[in-house]
């Protein structure tokens, strides 16, 4: 096994992994604790995603990259970066992850295993897809490894 097959191989561990691991959520407005399976955090579901991507795939390093358009936070801080965003053309919405290979674009939305399109999420979804756009959304590990290898690789 080569560098990059040992890369790649550790990737998958620990992701697989962090699928599997088990935690505990509180719910403010319930008062309660629920029983969690997986990643806490969509970013860092992402970030061990593309990481992957760029050891198993390198020849997708500059064709796959990341939309920076999340920030909902109440701070000052994010409401003044929200607002600076909106002046430049930061569309709420976008999918996280495109791909342009080939001729061929696919837009990967990140979500969290049980959770759906919010915002304006669905509206772009629905109007891209009518542009006939490849439109994904990406809950697990599994997933994404199918879009890359067999959608966009082919």
């Amino acid at each position: 096994m080569d560098l990059r097959q040992q890369r790649v191989a550790e990737w998958e561990l620990k992701i697989s992994k962090a699928e599997n691991r088990k935690w505990k959520k509180w719910h403010p407005k319930l008062k309660l604790w629920t029983d969690e399976v997986g990643y806490e955090k969509e970013d860092t579901f992402l970030a061990d995603c593309m990481g992957w991507l760029r050891d198993a795939h390198p020849e997708l390093s500059f064709a796959v990259f990341h939309i920076a358009n999340e920030g909902s936070s109440e701070s000052l801080e994010s409401r003044m970066r929200g607002s600076k965003n909106l002046t430049i053309g930061v569309l709420s919405g976008v999918p996280d992850v495109c791909s342009v290979w080939k001729g061929c674009i696919h837009w990967i939305e990140f979500k969290l295993p049980g959770r759906g399109l919010t915002g304006n999420q669905p509206a772009i979804h629905k109007l891209w897809e009518s542009f006939g756009l490849n439109m994904h959304i990406c809950d697990n590990f599994k997933h994404w490894k199918f879009i890359i290898e067999k959608l966009i690789l082919g």
